[in-house]
């Protein structure tokens, strides 16, 4: 079992990688115990938190993390009445891990000569960027419009987390670097979300936050070393 969690999990993580994700499980931990949160929302939250870190990483596995973590939070999303994180999670959010999880191994397996750990990186053209940006902005007002007429308490955020999710994980699965630019914008709706809670005195799902906090830095990272990493050609 170590020899398998060494070889295909953590055998090129730096001493950053290894503390990093220490710290943020340990916070999701401390934090979500102190808070009353219930069990699935702190698994839901070290779940999502490796998911996105390992994505950022180019780690194919990062999807087995992806489809736990869509699961609760979709449970999580509708005890909370947010019925357009509900929808999306369940029904085009988990569906999308298990194509990102044969695309990504298809990619991975032609680097396997080379010994190569992750999957190849790739550039949007600037043709390609202007469109998915018109189809981002028409797509948050458009689904804002509709949660609000449900009752949705935060219309905006709501929307714009999910809208943006939508066509981050298109880029994803096609393994676009700008993907993380949608990311972090995302998480920033993400925080906005979930920080209101903060001022009723219910159970809150503290961990979610942190866990929308911990996407946040993941991201930024992702960012960087997707752009770094990714190769000069672009879509057409």
């Amino acid at each position: 079992m170590l020899r398998i969690l060494n070889k295909r999990i953590v055998r090129d993580w730096t001493l950053f990688d290894i503390s990093w994700s220490a710290v943020f499980i340990l916070l999701i931990l401390i934090i979500g115990i102190q808070s009353h949160n219930k069990v699935i929302e702190i698994l839901s939250g070290i779940a999502g938190m490796l998911n996105v870190f390992l994505c950022a990483k180019g780690k194919v596995y990062n999807f087995y993390f992806g489809m736990f973590f869509n699961v609760t939070y979709a449970f999580i999303s509708f005890s909370q009445h947010y019925y357009a994180s509900f929808g999306l999670y369940l029904v085009y959010f988990l569906p999308m891990q298990f194509v990102g999880l044969y695309l990504w191994s298809k990619s991975k397996a032609k680097r396997e000569a080379n010994e190569e750990s992750c999957i190849e990186m790739k550039r949007l053209s600037v043709k390609m960027k202007i469109l998915w940006s018109v189809v981002c902005v028409v797509g948050v007002v458009f689904v804002a419009v509709i949660v609000k007429k449900m009752g949705d308490p935060m219309p905006i955020s709501d929307s714009a987390t999910n809208v943006l999710t939508i066509v981050g994980i298109v880029m994803m699965v096609k393994r676009y670097a700008e993907q993380w630019h949608l990311w972090n914008i995302s998480n920033i709706f993400g925080i906005a979300l979930w920080t209101p809670m903060f001022s009723h005195q219910e159970n809150l799902p503290v961990s979610q936050l942190i866990m929308s906090i911990a996407f946040l830095v993941t991201s930024l990272y992702g960012t960087f070393y997707w752009l770094a990493h990714s190769s000069k050609s672009v879509s057409p």
